[in-house]
């Protein structure tokens, strides 16, 4: 049994006098070694743990949140007893949710898994760098999400004809689009829809052609009233419209035709005690960020 997990992608800036700017070549390899060297007081910030490590060549860093034990228990199923989980060991080795981030070649792009929903966002990546990587003063480090922007241009330049649709959109009014300029298409008739009813309604919409109906000239068809639509829908990051597109040579193509924030899906053997160890996750990141190279630099190239 597999469990899909995501590595999502982020980009460093510098914030400089309300402005905000690249933070330039930087060696995070070089870096993250310096920093393992001190020492772990001094490698925990707001209560987390940063733990940077260099493997294969690959900048890595451990962020660890400590679970408090105040009001938890502990269970034991030999004896069917419930007690404190406090202890008076101020020496004992405490669990922690943890996360694991990658910094990548390109453009100060970090890439993050995180163990649990418990476990540290990238946001702490920030404070590791505002504490350990300090910048000049009254200027400070900003983490983003590495947005896609979608392939929208893909569909109308490269495509043929489309064989599939889906969307997700609300028919409230958009004073930027009059009625009178709204297309015939799939978006109008929903319209016409809230029109009966006398209100707004939400729309999830999946529309294919049947395997016998495939053919230029439907697909073509398709395609255009998939065109027509467009407008209105990629301004709501919120539809996640995604068409199939038939492109030179009949090779079908899903293309996402709305910004979003880049991200891989990784998955993990859930019957398999290893693959769930912070070591693995740390194994999985390495091999989706490695694969993800491309598309990151392909982003900050425009």
């Amino acid at each position: 049994m597999t469990r899909p997990k995501s590595v999502t992608f982020w980009r460093l800036w510098v914030l400089s006098q309300a402005q905000r700017r690249p933070p330039g070549d930087t060696n995070w390899t070089a870096r993250l070694e310096a920093i393992a060297a001190h020492t772990l007081d001094e490698r925990t910030v707001d209560g987390k743990i940063y733990d940077p490590r260099v493997s294969d060549g690959k900048a890595l860093l451990g962020i660890h949140a400590p679970l408090k034990p105040d009001f938890m228990t502990t269970i034991d199923l030999k004896t069917k007893t419930v007690s404190d989980l406090m202890s008076d060991d101020d020496d004992s080795a405490p669990f922690a949710n943890s996360t694991a981030a990658m910094f990548l070649p390109p453009g100060n792009v970090v890439a993050v898994i995180t163990g649990n929903q418990s476990s540290p966002k990238a946001q702490s990546v920030e404070k590791f760098l505002e504490e350990l990587v300090p910048l000049p003063t009254g200027d400070r480090w900003k983490i983003e999400p590495l947005m896609d922007h979608g392939q929208l241009v893909k569909l109308q330049k490269e495509a043929q004809g489309a064989v599939a649709f889906s969307s997700r959109f609300s028919t409230a009014v958009d004073l930027l689009s009059p009625e009178s300029e709204a297309p015939e298409g799939m978006v109008s008739f929903a319209d016409r829809i809230a029109s009966r009813v006398g209100g707004d309604i939400e729309v999830t919409i999946e529309i294919k052609l049947t395997p016998e109906s495939r053919n230029r000239s439907t697909s073509k068809r398709m395609l255009d009233l998939i065109k027509g639509d467009v407008p209105r829908l990629v301004r709501d990051r919120g539809s996640k419209t995604k068409a199939t597109a038939v492109l030179p040579g009949g090779v079908e193509e899903e293309l996402e035709l709305v910004a979003h924030r880049l991200a891989a899906t990784v998955d993990i053997d859930e019957t398999a005690s290893e693959s769930r160890r912070f070591s693995a996750l740390l194994d999985y990141l390495t091999r989706v960020g490695g694969e993800m190279e491309g598309k990151v630099r392909e982003l900050l190239e425009g």
